[in-house]
C-alpha cells in the first residue's frame, strides 16, 4: 500500500470544457504517483487544488520532536540486587517521576546515559510514578555503571505532526 509520504503530486493546466463547469475530482494511485483531475476553474475548484497540495507537502514534513521534562531524582545509594543488577536508591527532588519514561543520568553536569527507565519501586512494589520529596528505587534498561551522587532527568518525547 503506498502512504501519503510516497506520493509524488502532479498538477496540469486547467483545460476548456464544452458546456459544464464544475468539480469533477477523481482520484487514482498509480505506482508511486497521485493523479487528481480537476475539470473546471471556479473558487471550489481552486481551493480543493490548493487543499490537496497542502494535505500533500503535510504529509512530506517531518514530524516535530519535542522533550516534555518530568523531574529530576538523585541517587543517595547503588544497591547490587542478584538478577536484577544495579538498582538506584533515590530521591525526587523536583517534579516527578514515571516509569517507562525516558532518563538521562547525569555525573559531574555530563550526560553519560540516555535510555529508558525500566523499574521504578517503592516499599517493594512496582509503582506507576513518585512524587518529588519521596524515595524510590529505579533500574535502567540496558545499563549498570550508577554511582552514588549522579542525579537522573526524567522526561517524556512527544511526536508533533506537523501542518503548513
Amino acid at each position: 500500500m503506498t502512504t501519503l509520504q510516497e506520493l509524488r503530486p502532479i498538477h496540469g493546466k486547467p483545460v476548456k470544457q464544452n458546456k459544464s463547469v464544475g468539480l469533477i475530482l477523481s482520484t487514482a494511485v498509480t505506482g508511486s504517483v497521485l493523479f487528481a483531475v480537476y475539470i473546471g476553474l471556479n473558487r471550489s475548484l481552486i481551493v480543493a487544488l490548493v487543499d490537496d497540495i497542502k494535505a500533500v507537502l503535510s504529509g512530506m514534513l517531518a514530524p516535530e520532536i519535542r522533550e516534555k521534562f518530568l523531574g529530576n531524582a538523585e541517587i543517595l545509594e547503588v544497591f547490587n540486587i542478584s538478577k536484577v543488577g544495579k538498582v538506584a536508591g533515590c530521591r525526587v527532588t523536583e517534579g516527578y517521576v514515571r516509569r517507562g519514561a525516558k532518563v538521562r543520568l547525569i555525573r559531574d553536569d555530563v550526560v553519560i546515559h540516555e535510555g529508558d527507565l525500566s523499574t521504578l519501586k517503592r516499599f517493594k512494589d512496582e509503582v506507576r510514578e513518585v512524587q518529588a520529596g519521596q524515595e524510590c528505587g529505579m533500574a535502567f534498561a540496558n545499563y549498570q555503571d550508577i554511582q552514588k551522587g549522579d542525579v537522573i532527568e526524567c522526561y517524556e518525547v512527544e511526536t508533533i505532526k506537523r501542518t503548513l
